[in-house]
């Protein structure tokens, strides 16, 4: 083939292809975390935000990923008698039966498809109806399709619309978006566990308190809090501290109640946190070992489990602030940090450390702010991708999947749900903790403003992007060892690693809708900021995409910050070549000043919802009875 002319040479490539470059260096990077502050979320942005409780809401888990990889990005607007609400699933990983395809092959587009029906709101009612079933129906399964909660979730906000001042509606929303999430709900729980070596981390803090670690509180906190008779009888069942030395009196009213934090009740304190743990983990299990594989069913929880769980969240969120006091009382900081697992494997951290960049690939690097008009592309090509996959046949010779040695290593390697790394180890906790709320404060927020849709018109949308398994070859193998000079011999553990991951690439949601929104002439939403939520902060690699293409567009992508993580990453159909190469060579420049993920925290935060507290007697009736079954 002949060589390109001098003014459309092209820049050399590490594997063949820009988008092969990022997926290998982004497999070597997985899990590191890049220089530089983290970009916190943007809580005035009420657009972002009402996208970023949709996205929380959608958040189910699957049986077989329930924690990771089913993530979605929401973008929308709000016109005088429109919504408009469009989403997208980062892609789920083709199986392993699949044909596989070369990296340097070009990526087909997108596909947008609407939501029908999405305005019935007498279905929306009979949906919260039949929250509580048990036998499959119309209106009632265990598991659900994006499209289907989607749908669900609109006709049920439909349904609340025209119900305005109707609290039953509203609490049946909140129960049924708690059982459909079960799977993840569980997931979140277990990994507080698993951040503290399968140990509560309550009870670890109140027997270092007992034990005489800590010093005396001076000044003795208090806090006065509204509490409702059923949270009351949680709060009994899991034996906190008294509240005005009576609390325990069945005959007490609803009203405001004074909490109190000493040297002598700390330890009662952390105890009641560590039986209300137990009851979620109780009410919310995951599965024994070995089930998923030998039995397809994961059981949702019944509707008493589900009511229970609820008020046992509810309790956290109104002990909000003595559990924030308990975890900043000096010594916790360092217990709770010793109690932290460590992370995995810090010898591959020496192996990263041992890549070299070849010489011809040394980039120019640049602060990673400036923008992409300032960087040199006179020799690039537009967006070419054809072209560059024929340069990069001799790429893909060989075998077309990684030898079986390098495939050995059977971790799981999914992105973790809690990815936010900034904080301290009490940050850390509190933001574990307050994770599994986070369905609740979306409920609240939504149905808050559900009132306000009367009368509007939903128009919602799915973008789906599907990437099938990338092609990891012998030639690839042979490049990624020439990376690594100084290593005597490759080590297949290390290789394996890195392939798995190059193999199971995704392309994440938020990079999906912003390569859509870049590319497409006709996309829905085009002008102005385009606010793009999902349900935790951005990876590196997404935020970055959005700082290049908006500094190509007239129009400005807002994300919702981003903790700098860098996890193995699929450009998006329809990425500008000049913003690939500012990618790969972000990643070239990480790879050489990269500084290793610390633990990895959840963003999600939750506030008191004080429009769930039940006023009528019937209710109050019905919630005490179901605690008592429960908790009992």
């Amino acid at each position: 083939m002949p060589s390109p002319s001098p003014s459309k040479k092209r820049r050399p490539t590490l594997t063949g292809s820009l988008r092969s470059d990022i997926l290998l260096l982004s497999s070597l990077l997985h899990g590191k975390q890049a220089n530089g502050a983290t970009a916190g979320r943007d809580h005035t942005n009420r657009k972002l935000s009402l996208s970023a409780y949709i996205s929380n809401i959608l958040l189910l888990g699957t049986h077989e990923s329930p924690l990771a990889h089913a993530a979605h990005a929401v973008s929308g607007r709000i016109e005088s008698e429109t919504i408009e609400c469009l989403v997208c699933s980062e892609n789920t990983r083709t199986p392993k039966s699949s044909t596989s395809v070369p990296s340097t092959q070009p990526l087909e587009p997108g596909k947008l498809s609407p939501v029908d029906d999405v305005a019935n709101d007498r279905r929306g009612g009979l949906l919260l109806a039949h929250w509580h079933d048990t036998a499959e129906s119309e209106y009632y399964k265990e598991s659900y399709s994006l499209e289907e909660h989607l749908r669900d979730v609109f006709q049920i906000l439909s349904h609340i619309a025209v119900a305005p001042n109707q609290l039953n509606p509203v609490w049946a929303f909140l129960y049924l978006i708690h059982r459909r999430a079960f799977r993840k709900i569980s997931s979140r729980i277990d990994e507080i566990f698993s951040r503290y070596r399968s140990l509560s981390p309550f009870e670890a803090m109140a027997t270092a308190v007992r034990d005489g670690n800590f010093r005396p509180i001076f000044q003795p906190f208090q806090v006065t809090l509204d509490i409702e008779h059923a949270e009351r009888k949680v709060m009994n069942q899991s034996r906190f501290p008294g509240f005005n030395d009576d609390w325990r009196r069945d005959d007490l009213p609803d009203g405001n109640y004074t909490v109190t934090v000493t040297s002598q009740n700390i330890g009662q304190w952390l105890d009641g946190f560590a039986v209300l743990l137990n009851y979620l983990r109780r009410f919310y299990p995951l599965p024994a070992k070995g089930d998923r594989s030998n039995n397809p069913r994961w059981v949702p929880p019944t509707s008493g489990k589900v009511v229970a769980a609820v008020y046992c969240l509810k309790c956290f969120l109104k002990l909000k602030p003595v559990l924030k006091f308990i975890t900043e009382v000096e010594g916790m900081g360092t217990l709770l940090h010793d109690l932290e697992t460590p992370p995995k494997d810090m010898s591959e951290n020496q192996f990263l450390g041992q890549f070299k960049t070849p010489a011809k690939l040394k980039p120019k690097l640049q602060m990673l702010g400036e923008t992409v008009n300032g960087d040199s592309d006179e020799d690039e090509d537009e967006d070419d991708d054809e072209a560059e996959a024929e340069n990069a046949q001799c790429a893909n010779t060989g075998d077309s999947r990684p030898s079986p040695e390098d495939l050995s290593d059977d971790e799981d390697e999914e992105e973790d749900d809690d990815d936010e790394l900034d904080g301290s180890p009490a940050t850390r906790l509190m933001k574990s903790i307050y994770a599994v709320a986070a369905w609740m404060r979306s409920v609240d927020s939504l149905t808050s403003r559900a009132q306000t849709l009367v009368g509007m018109k939903f128009k919602v949308n799915i973008y789906r992007c599907s990437l099938q398994p990338v092609r990891a070859n012998t030639k690839l193998k042979e490049k990624l060892a020439r990376c690594f000079p100084e290593i005597d011999e490759f080590k297949n553990a290390h290789v394996g690693k890195i392939l798995r991951r190059f193999h199971k690439a995704t392309i994440h949601a938020e990079a999906a809708l912003m390569g859509w929104v870049h590319s497409a002439p006709n996309a829905l939403i085009r002008d102005g900021d385009i606010p793009i939520a999902v349900s935790k902060k951005c990876c590196f690699l997404c935020w970055l995409l959005h700082q290049l293409l908006n500094d190509l567009n007239d129009f400005n992508f807002i994300l919702p910050g981003t903790h700098n993580q860098i996890f193995t990453w699929a450009p998006p159909p329809g990425t500008p070549r000049r913003v690939l190469h500012r990618l790969r060579d972000a990643l070239l420049q990480v790879i050489q000043q990269y500084s290793t993920a610390h633990s990895a925290q959840s963003s999600a935060e939750s506030a008191v919802l004080e429009q769930y507290k039940s006023t009528a007697p019937a209710d109050v009736i019905d919630v005490e009875a179901v605690i008592n079954q429960e908790f009992n």
